[in-house]
């Protein structure tokens, strides 16, 4: 026993004196015999970046301890952020650290910091690495917009476009909002940002649905990003569907041509209806001016048909600006809190340095501005606008507008007086908006009846809320208006509350949505319809990957509407619950879209317990200049379908839709053309079919001719077939345009010489001959050879471009990179018969247990020799794949040893493949394998 105990605590003494020893020699470590060695700034790149990492220990004692690597979000490393060291006395330790940047617009002024612990998680050192971000430019615009349509006059459809500034520098930038479906001006708002890098913003704005966007298939709103300079840096384009007109055969009219080419500046005539007896003229004219110290601008349309004497003018004025002011006479659109167009005279005025900034104006309401055609009184219209405070964030935001109205078609007299301000200042905005709004007016009827001379006050009042906090967000959206408001929200009353938070790129919602339209009128000519919604909904949005997302929004709705018509009082009240989904795909190379809309409902007539199972399904899919969209429905989905369908039949009948585009360019692209079909189809109604082909021919650098040909028959159930076609032919003159100074840049000339290489030495000699109407793109812009086989591409700024040549009859080139550096490059591509040969390289790497390598895939070579001796160097790609165009023949394969890292080998064997004409060769992946490290394994036994 007591030699046991002996035992025991002489192993005791043992161990305290080691633990004595490596708290000594760890008191060494301390006093700096251990140093952390790293550069102190990153500079980083596209890809992965390497970080070296030294560790030196000049104790005599063996070191154990840890690094650990903190990184700031936005960079993510290769392997682990710890890593256990043990470093034998007056020795160094090194590691090549890989890290990528996800996103460098967020890491400007942050740090890498590694730490050294020893081994009781002290820290020894503490180095801080500097991040330099290089400058580059990048932005981008997101809709955020939710799904709308175009179903009530007076209705505001919302938008909400993000600005994302992914670059590195801090930029000015303006959104232009514009729609070629609009009366008067196509662009009809501008937006100046300032946004920070990294930064994005939401802008949220709002227009009003007037009668004649009900009228079309469709509303289309483009928005274009500018620079500083003008240059574009994204556009989107927003299509908004209009749900009346597409129960109309009759005055469905798709957008079936496009517009092949634009200049702000030019001169067009066009000629309608050529084979009919009444054909119909219009010429149409845009331009941007410089005059004096100011701009002048101006669009006309002019249409003239055959049996009229006198022509007619609308969509058309003239606009002269200079420094803070501008002044416009013709037709022209208002975007104020009441709708106004006509014919007349404003003037506006914009003074950033004060902050101010009005409009006045007076308009009679004729679309018609010589008059030729109009010759009742329709009426006119006064207003102004002022607003304070839109340009210093210091400043709360005030519009006040104060419209004065005479309609002789309503009988009626109008004076509104609207005040829109924000609550809290703008420099809060960040984290809360607040906006008000109040209006007053009156309005007088003079017509004829019983409620000739009365008066009727109004009022209208809005409070809008937006607060952000952390990454959720809440929405508000409160209005009401009184009955005889004249103002565009006439008789409503608006509740919506909204609630959503993000979880990186998840985002998810919930809201209610109370919404009620009761206006009265004067006159009994207006018919009395009114509407009433309630609505309970959630909605959630996945990024299933960098190439598709879904978003899903369930709902429970309660909806109500009325309408007086010739066959009484029509009334409709419904309860649904609906299901709405979005599912959007684009391929890697974003040729590819496919976008889909499906929406189920299970919907219950509350006016006679009937209900119903209905869903609706709209398909659009594009490939380059290739084009389809679809729709079906199936039932009702809403108490206006029940009141729409009502009109023809007892029920909501089954409607389909398909159509399809396809165009492209053709001869050195002077000529382009575009086609389309479309199909549409009702139970209980009918079908239609529609068609149009549009050729545009380029005779002189700015000068176009066209024709386009137009088919639309119309099958009812209720009336006899009818065709009706539309032949057309037209010539445009494109005159100079100057947008402003142009920064100079430095370019030059690329010069490309294809041919067919028969003997296939890759040099043009004889028996060789030129490659005539080859086509090949660069840059993704489309080129043709001609005779000679040659093509030209002409101030291209200086860089780098890819040239991308397809095959044509079994003849073949390389892909290539070329960099334009001076004024001209001459590139000769021979064209092989042959076939395309493929592989890839398969890197064997382990952390922690492989050696350090570069894992860049795209520095690797293979060497393809083929039967005379003649060897072929193929690279490969980021992806580490191997593919290139060969001649005809048999050829051995093997990796170019001299492409391989130091501790990478490659034990395989050529391989032999035998290329055939227009096939693609696959051979199997060439295995590189990266050496281990050597591990030294310690073990404690008995001294």
């Amino acid at each position: 026993m007591l030699g046991t105990a002996n035992k025991y605590i002489f192993l005791l003494f043992i161990s305290i004196g080691v633990l004595i020893g490596r708290a000594h020699a760890q008191e060494h470590v301390e006093n700096g015999e251990v140093m952390l060695l790293v550069d102190s700034t990153l500079t980083l790149s596209a890809g992965l970046n390497s970080l070296v990492v030294a560790v030196r220990n000049d104790s005599d004692t063996t070191f154990e301890g840890s690094l650990n690597i903190k990184l700031p979000k936005g960079l993510d490393i290769l392997g682990q952020t710890e890593r256990k060291i043990s470093l034998a006395a007056k020795k160094s330790w090194y590691i090549s650290l890989k890290i990528r940047a996800s996103s460098m617009s967020g890491l400007k002024a942050k740090h890498v910091i590694g730490i050294l612990r020893n081994s009781y998680g002290e820290a020894l050192f503490t180095k801080k690495i500097q991040i330099n971000v290089p400058l580059f430019k990048s932005l981008k615009l997101f809709n955020e917009s939710s799904f709308q349509t175009l179903k009530q006059v007076g209705d505001s459809v919302y938008i909400k476009i993000r600005v994302s500034n992914i670059g590195s520098t801090d930029e000015s930038i303006k959104l232009l909002f514009s729609s070629p479906d609009r009366i008067g001006r196509s662009i009809f708002l501008e937006k100046s940002i300032q946004l920070a890098s990294g930064g994005d913003t939401l802008i949220s704005m709002a227009f009003v649905q007037e009668k004649y966007m009900l009228s079309r298939a469709h509303f289309t709103l483009r928005v274009n990003g500018l620079y500083e300079n003008n240059d574009i840096f994204d556009q989107l384009t927003l299509t908004y569907s209009s749900l009346v007109s597409n129960r109309n055969f009759k005055d469905l009219n798709p957008n079936l041509q496009r517009s092949l080419s634009y200049s702000p500046n030019y001169i067009e005539w066009q000629t309608n209806n050529v084979l009919a007896d009444r054909r119909t003229h219009f010429l149409r004219s845009e331009g941007k001016y410089a005059l004096g110290r100011g701009t002048l601008s101006y669009s006309a349309l002019m249409t003239k048909l055959d049996g009229l004497e006198k022509p007619l003018l609308n969509n058309s004025f003239l606009e002269y600006s200079q420094g803070k002011s501008a002044i416009a006479i013709g037709n022209f659109q208002e975007n104020l809190e009441q709708s106004l167009f006509g014919r007349g005279i404003r003037y506006q005025h914009a003074d950033t340095l004060k902050d101010i900034g009005y409009i006045v104006g007076a308009m009679e309401r004729k679309s018609d501005l010589l008059g030729f055609y109009e010759h009742q009184n329709t009426g006119y219209s006064f207003f102004g606008k002022l607003q304070l405070g839109q340009f210093r964030p210091d400043r709360k935001y005030y519009e006040g507008q104060l419209i004065y109205d005479r309609n002789q078609l309503d009988s009626n007299v109008s004076v509104l007086w609207s005040n829109s301000f924000h609550i809290i200042p703008k420099r809060y905005q960040e984290f809360v908006q607040v906006k008000g709004f109040v209006a007053g007016a009156i309005q007088q009827y003079f017509g004829f009846g019983k409620n000739i001379g009365s008066v009727e006050p109004a009022v209208g009042l809005g409070l809008n809320v937006e607060s952000r906090w952390r990454k959720m967000i809440f929405q508000s959206e409160n209005f009401y208006s009184s009955a005889y408001y004249p103002g565009n929200k006439r008789g409503t009353i608006q509740f919506i509350q909204r609630v959503g938070k993000n979880w990186n790129k998840v985002m998810a919602n919930f809201g209610f949505t109370y919404m009620k339209y009761a206006p009265d009128y004067f006159s009994v000519q207006f018919l009395n319809f009114q509407s009433e919604i309630a609505r309970w909904e959630g909605n959630i949005y996945l990024p299933l990957s960098n190439f598709g997302s879904v978003s899903l929004t369930p709902s429970f709705n309660k909806d109500r509407t009325a309408m007086l018509t010739s066959f009484g009082q029509q009334d409709f009240h419904t309860q649904s619950w609906r299901l709405l989904s979005t599912w959007n795909a684009r391929s890697r190379n974003l040729k590819q879209h496919l976008n889909l809309i499906a929406e189920s409902a299970y919907l219950t007539n509350l006016s006679n317990d009937k209900s119903q199972f209905s869903y609706r399904a709209d398909l659009t899919y594009h490939y380059q200049n290739f084009g389809v969209n679809a729709t079906y429905q199936q039932g009702a989905l809403q108490s206006s379908d029940l009141l729409s369908a009502s009109f023809v039949t007892e029920n909501q009948r089954d409607r389909f839709s398909l159509g399809a585009r396809y165009d492209g360019k053709i001869g050195m692209n002077k000529f382009a053309w575009s086609s389309a079909i479309m199909l549409n189809s009702q139970l209980g109604y009918g079908k239609s079919y529609a068609g149009s082909f549009q050729l545009r021919y380029r005779v002189l650098a700015n000068t176009e001719i066209s024709a386009m040909v137009q088919l639309n028959y119309l099958q009812s159930i209720h009336s006899d077939a009818y065709l009706n076609q539309n032949s057309r032919i037209g010539v445009r003159q494109l005159f100079d345009y100057k947008k402003g100074p142009v920064q100079k840049r430095t370019s030059g000339d690329l010069h490309v010489f294809c041919y067919y290489d028969h003997n296939q030495n890759e040099v043009y000699d004889e028996g060789d001959e030129p490659a005539s109407k080859y086509h090949f793109t660069v840059k993704d812009l489309l080129l043709y050879t001609d005779k000679s086989g040659k093509a030209k591409f002409k101030n291209l700024p200086y860089g780098q471009y890819g040239l991308f040549f397809p095959q044509k009859d079994h003849f073949m080139a390389n892909n290539k990179t070329i960099t334009i550096d001076q004024k001209q490059i001459s590139v000769e591509i021979p064209l092989h018969r042959g076939g395309t040969l493929k592989s890839s390289i398969n890197l064997s790497y382990i952390a922690g247990i492989s050696m350090e390598t570069n894992l860049n895939l795209d520095r690797f070579t293979l060497l393809a020799k083929n039967h005379v001796g003649k060897v072929f160097r193929i690279p490969s790609n980021i992806q580490g794949q191997f593919e290139w165009s060969l001649p005809e023949g048999g050829y051995e394969v093997v990796l170019d040893e001299s492409s391989l890292g130091v501790n990478e080998i490659w034990e395989g064997e050529g391989v032999q493949v035998e290329i055939r004409s227009g096939v693609l060769n696959t051979i199997p992946d060439f295995v590189v394998k990266v050496k281990s490290k050597k591990i030294e394994v310690k073990r404690f036994g008995k001294g």
